[in-house]
């Protein structure tokens, strides 16, 4: 586990000594219990978030003023809106009305974290005391660390940046499984390995070669390749060190041993031998297993690649329809093409076409089809799905 980035960041641990209730939650600096005065004259307590900037487990400083507010637009103690600060308009965030503040220094921004809370702080309590001397925002601190429960090795300031943090929290607790860890994917858990699933489980029997570094993500290096380690511990040992849940199985799932699949949520299916194919699709069918197949049939001409890239997504709802078109998920043909051409472009398309389906069905994404394949056309650009 990583230190306490308070124990690191002379801002974050001076506001803890001070006594703020705060915690670093989802990338977030939550301050909570912060007193106001709302439209009516009346004193309540609302809660700061602002997204925080890192440099590993040490806070730099931020490049922003605006910070998050769950409460009612802040007023004075006469409840005229308070001058010096912007608020903006509510919106509902996972049943929780959040708006934006706004406060700045004349002419800068602020020059770390303890001031910018105890500015925002000053402005809004400062009223509250003029009506109720006792309230405070200092009720005695303690810094809760945001690596008690979470799957990542550091602050996931991406998110809380963006403001989807709170979608993100849809992938929590989730078990997921990558079958086949070569162009495909390799490029699926770079994708899944930056949400906070609980865990990701690699199943491939092959060494990582030198002609797999050209077709995957991130560059491997000379020693890399002269170790010849499985695929799934060179990249168990690339993304544990951003995910703590990276499971490997140097194994090819065979059918004596395809119950492993059974406890996952949702599987990634990312090769292209038929019979283990299909074997395996049979098995999730049977436990009700969602997942995703991924395949890439490409030709070379002296014109230039072409061929089709396929996600086909599995479910309840789904089934039949998927599996005809998956090749040996229920008997179909092999891929259009078998030339095993393989190019990193197209491998970390079909890879992205298959995360971005999985994650609207989680919800981080607006969901508006049902689609049971989608294929993409190499030489027109243009993406056909359908729906069952």
């Amino acid at each position: 586990m990583s230190p306490i980035p308070s124990r690191r960041s002379a801002d974050l641990e001076r506001l803890r000594d001070e006594g703020y209730d705060v915690a670093l939650v989802d990338g977030l600096l939550v301050v909570r219990r912060v007193p106001y005065v709302d439209g009516f004259r009346t004193v309540k307590y609302g809660t700061l978030s602002i997204p925080v900037r890192m440099a590993g487990d040490v806070t730099v400083a931020p490049l922003r003023h605006d910070v998050r507010w769950s409460g009612s637009p802040p007023c004075t103690a006469s409840g005229e809106p308070l001058p010096g600060m912007s608020t903006g308009h509510a919106k509902d965030i996972d049943g929780e009305l959040t708006r934006r503040l706004c406060h700045q220094p004349s002419g800068r921004e602020f020059m770390d974290y303890h001031e910018l809370v105890t500015a925002y702080v000053g402005a809004l309590s400062g009223q509250a005391m003029l009506l109720d001397p006792r309230c405070t925002a200092r009720p005695g601190g303690v810094m809760r660390d945001h690596n008690a429960g979470s799957p990542f090795q550091y602050v996931d300031t991406a998110s809380s940046r963006a403001g989807t943090e709170r979608l993100g929290s849809r992938f929590h607790g989730q078990k997921l499984a990558i079958v086949g860890l070569g162009g495909t994917g390799s490029y699926v858990l770079d994708l899944v390995a930056k949400t906070p699933v609980a865990s990701i489980h690699l199943f491939d029997d092959d060494t990582f070669d030198q002609h797999n570094a050209f077709r995957a993500p991130g560059a491997a290096s000379l020693e890399d390749l002269r170790l010849r380690r499985s695929k799934v511990d060179h990249w168990a040992a690339v993304y544990s060190q951003i995910h703590r849940g990276i499971v490997p199985h140097p194994e090819r799932l065979q059918r004596g041993g395809l119950s492993v699949l059974d406890a996952m949520d949702f599987v990634f299916l990312c090769i292209d031998q038929i019979e283990p194919k299909q074997s395996i699709c049979r098995r999730l069918e049977r436990a009700g297993v969602r997942f995703i197949d991924t395949g890439i049939g490409l030709e070379v001409t002296t014109e230039g690649v072409f061929g089709l890239l396929r996600v086909t997504t599995s479910t309840d709802t789904t089934r039949a329809a998927a599996l005809a078109t998956i090749p040996g998920g229920s008997g179909g043909q092999d891929e259009p093409y078998r030339s095993n051409v393989q190019v990193a472009d197209l491998n970390a398309l079909v890879a992205s076409l298959a995360v971005l389906r999985w994650k609207r069905m989680c919800g981080f994404y607006r969901n508006g089809a049902d689609e049971h394949v989608s294929v993409f056309d190499v030489e027109s650009g243009r993406v056909h799905s359908a729906s069952k």
